[in-house]
């Protein structure tokens, strides 16, 4: 993923003083340090299975191009890492606290993993302007969907920025009696093919792609 392609700072797009998602901000800031201890905590240890399920059904080939909206602490990484070397990533989130911890985890991943590209920036999913028209192979988004702004303008801003047949995976607890990603995803025009279900169906997996 080039510099021009995703600077290191790409701009949110407005006053996030305004941001809808501001209270739940706060609260992502205020946990950040136990972030992922606490997710470890309320799944039993099985979140980062559930992500490396979620990379997995990417199928991703060598070199490619990956987004990671909402990216938190960055795990989506630790995921990619495990299943798929040599990928560039580039997890975003409106959180600098957040992202704080994640430019750490990218720093051991660089170490690790020194044959992938690994960077985090400062952008809200709804405004991804620095990123040009189908240069992305895939893009993720994990037990986030409600905390953006704007859902349907992100999935559209997904859309966008995925090549042709570009895969895009959301991994999200089960909302009872709900459709409503599938439907979300398909107004964006992207198609769900296929959805796998976890921990006796309170998780889901929707693998979309774009036509």
């Amino acid at each position: 993923m080039s510099p021009s392609a995703a600077p290191d700072s790409l701009p949110v797009g407005g006053n996030a003083a305004w941001s809808r998602s501001m209270p739940l901000q706060l609260v992502y800031t205020e946990v950040a340090p136990i972030y992922d201890k606490v997710n470890f905590m309320m799944t039993g240890g099985q979140d980062a299975g559930w992500r490396r399920q979620a990379v997995g059904m990417l199928e991703l080939g060598t070199s490619a191009k990956v987004l990671d909206i909402a990216t938190g602490t960055g795990a989506v990484a630790t995921a990619l890492a495990a299943e798929r070397p040599g990928v560039s990533f580039l997890g975003i989130d409106i959180n600098n606290r957040m992202l704080e911890y994640a430019r750490q985890r990218m720093k051991r991943l660089t170490f690790l993993r020194p044959e992938s590209s690994w960077r985090v920036a400062h952008c809200a999913a709804e405004r991804l302007h620095d990123i040009a028209n189908q240069s992305l192979d895939a893009a993720t988004i994990a037990f986030a969907m409600d905390d953006l702004d704007d859902t349907s303008a992100a999935l559209n801003e997904v859309h966008r920025v995925l090549r042709s047949g570009g895969r895009f995976v959301v991994l999200e607890f089960a909302v009872r009696g709900g459709n409503r990603t599938i439907e979300r995803c398909a107004a964006a025009g992207l198609t769900v093919r296929r959805t796998r279900s976890l921990a006796a169906g309170l998780v889901r997996i929707h693998l979309c792609v774009k036509a």
